[in-house]
């Protein structure tokens, strides 16, 4: 467990070697649980070109040069579209918009409710040939 199922809480895990890579594909299970359905932020995977500081999006800066996908499970905007995931690309400039959960940021995303499953869930993000 990277974090406990209380408020605030925030964890990472950051390799230490940096990658150089043309193109990559990562696959990687997880799950997430606690009492109730809404529970806190959720979680990210980073592919960025430092390591990221602790912050807010996510438990990381609020601007970072690289890929962030997000993992939402809390509906900061209100508007019923939580648990969601989308992947947004940022230069380092772009200060993530909170208010309305990256909305309007993103490069794409969808619906769908990750959390307290009997079963893990599986992500798979490819890079090739410059597509995400």
């Amino acid at each position: 467990r990277i974090t406990p199922s209380l408020r605030s809480q925030k964890g990472q895990i950051w390799t230490k070697n940096p990658t150089n890579f043309e193109w990559w594909e990562v696959d990687f299970v997880f799950r997430v649980t606690g009492r109730g359905r809404i529970g806190a932020d959720g979680l990210a995977f980073w592919f960025t070109s430092a390591p990221g500081v602790e912050g807010p999006v996510f438990g990381s800066s609020d601007k970072w040069n690289g890929l962030g996908v997000f993992f939402d499970s809390f509906d900061n905007d209100n508007k019923r579209n939580n648990p969601y995931i989308m992947a947004m690309v940022n230069d380092g400039t772009i200060v993530y918009d909170h208010e309305h959960d990256g909305a309007s940021q993103q490069l794409g995303g969808c619906l769908r409710d990750f959390r307290n499953k009997p079963f893990p869930v599986r992500a798979r993000i490819e890079y090739y040939k410059n597509v995400l």
